[in-house]
């Protein structure tokens, strides 16, 4: 539960924002932007990988809280600089969100996270069940649109295209917003669906010098 987090920071204004939220995707990703945007002075100076899976996995049951992701995750234990928590909580939530839009079940979805650390770059895993029937080779095909969309890198303008827009969002947020490079893998595998960000750290991980 997001109680858990109180002694790591102070969330009482985020822990609000998504009991009072209504129910569009829109409007609740909206208003917990807003708390994170509304001060730069409020960011704390870091925190723990594991913060932004309690607060994307709370966000997502509030929303959809007719089905719930079933998280399991295995988290190292990574400290990320602070005004970053925002764009990390969009990557997540969009991943997220997919699942419960696309995975074409109608009952609790299992999903696995891994985020690690090798060297200097950031590693996130995601991996989830889905419904037999959307593995097409109309749906093969376009994932493959997609990457190679992504791989060319020319231009962003195909961020507001619709249709898978959410890979694209995400392109968006770490090679531009963070402004770190990006490899990113996504594809069936039997009955799951795989997402793999490789991320190179370029001001990403907090480093206290004074330990």
């Amino acid at each position: 539960e997001i109680d858990k987090l109180k002694e790591k920071v102070d969330i009482t204004d985020l822990k609000e924002q998504i009991i009072s939220s209504k129910t569009t995707m829109q409007y609740e990703l909206e208003k917990i932007s807003q708390w994170f945007t509304r001060n730069k002075s409020s960011y704390m100076s870091s925190f723990s990988a594991d913060i932004i899976l309690e607060i994307v996995h709370e966000l997502t049951k509030n929303i959809y809280n007719n089905q719930e992701i079933i998280l399991k995750k295995h988290v190292d234990k990574i400290h990320i600089n602070g005004e970053k928590l925002k764009s990390f909580v969009d990557v997540m939530f969009i991943l997220f969100d997919n699942i419960v839009k696309h995975s074409h079940l109608d009952k609790d979805i299992n999903v696995e996270v891994i985020i690690e650390r090798i060297e200097g770059r950031l590693l996130i895993k995601c991996s989830n069940e889905i419904s037999e029937d959307i593995v097409t080779m109309e749906n093969k095909e376009r994932i493959e649109v997609i990457k190679r969309n992504i791989n060319k890198k020319e231009e962003m303008s195909y961020v507001s295209r619709e249709g898978g827009s959410g890979f694209y969002k995400i392109e968006k947020i770490i090679t531009v917003d963070l402004n770190c490079p990006l490899t990113m893998n996504f594809d069936y595998s039997k009955d799951k669906f795989i997402v793999e960000l490789d991320i190179e750290s370029r001001g990403v991980f907090y480093e206290d010098i004074n330990n």
